[in-house]
């Protein structure tokens, strides 16, 4: 993405932000959650996530949503911390699509993300895909998922997930999960999860893949609205599930 690019983004969102009045907004959703998750193969290679998004509604139509996470990695004993913003356009009760903005930050550097993303509720069938955008030191990233989560019953939901980034279409990173969620109260989940990670590369034509099973489980509290935030966190570290 062109410099020009990232500028366009972040003034759609503050456009979107700057047009709504500051004093209708009013707290209409968010959730939080904590998770460990490690490699099947090397319980060294794991990561402790706390993640957290609030919605502030300004009308029917508009809304914007805040998020903040840190991630812990075992292995190499480092910390990220990313942050994002999303404006949110809700075309009904049921179809909405936002663009948003973030950062992700370590001891040695950040990296800048923005994209566009989408979601849509069938019922009890939610989906929600995205595609994003990174710089950082002269690389560049581009980023797609797509995740779905269909409600049993009042008490059991499972799902799935894809995501993948590529690095200057050289290196690719990529994951995909399988979630069973049990909710033994009101707004409060606990999960499981399997999945599979790996790395790709690509040189003089030729693509070598090197991919791993991973476990997880957590817990997550939402409130207010339905799904409690209406998008899910984005940035490039939530894709590893351990380091």
């Amino acid at each position: 993405m062109t410099h020009l690019k990232k500028v366009l983004f972040t003034s759609v969102c503050a456009a979107t932000l700057g047009a709504m009045p500051a004093a209708a907004m009013e707290l209409t959703g968010g959730d939080i959650s904590l998770g460990y998750s490690a490699f099947s193969e090397d319980s060294d290679l794991s990561r402790m996530a706390v993640e957290g998004s609030l919605e502030l509604g300004i009308n029917r139509a508009f809304s914007v949503q805040f998020d903040l996470s840190h991630y812990e990695f075992g292995f190499v004993n480092e910390g990220v911390t990313s942050g994002a913003v999303h404006a949110i356009y809700h075309f009904n009760d049921t179809t909405s699509a936002g663009l948003f903005y973030g950062r992700e930050s370590n001891s040695l550097t950040s990296i800048d993300f923005y994209g566009a993303e989408v979601g849509r509720d069938f019922g009890a069938l939610d989906l929600e895909a995205y595609v994003g955008f990174g710089d950082e030191s002269g690389v560049s990233a581009t980023a797609f998922g797509i995740a779905g989560a269909y409600q049993m019953n009042d008490h059991f939901s499972v799902g799935a997930a894809y995501d993948r980034v590529d690095f200057d279409g050289d290196v690719h990173i990529y994951s995909t999960a399988f979630r069973a969620n049990y909710e033994p109260a009101e707004n409060v989940t606990l999960y499981g999860e399997v999945g599979s990670a790996g790395i790709g590369a690509t040189a003089f034509g030729v693509t070598a893949n090197l991919s791993s099973t991973y476990l997880g489980l957590g817990v997550e509290y939402a409130f207010g609205a339905k799904r409690g935030a209406t998008f899910g966190e984005r940035g490039l570290t939530r894709l590893l599930p351990g380091l």
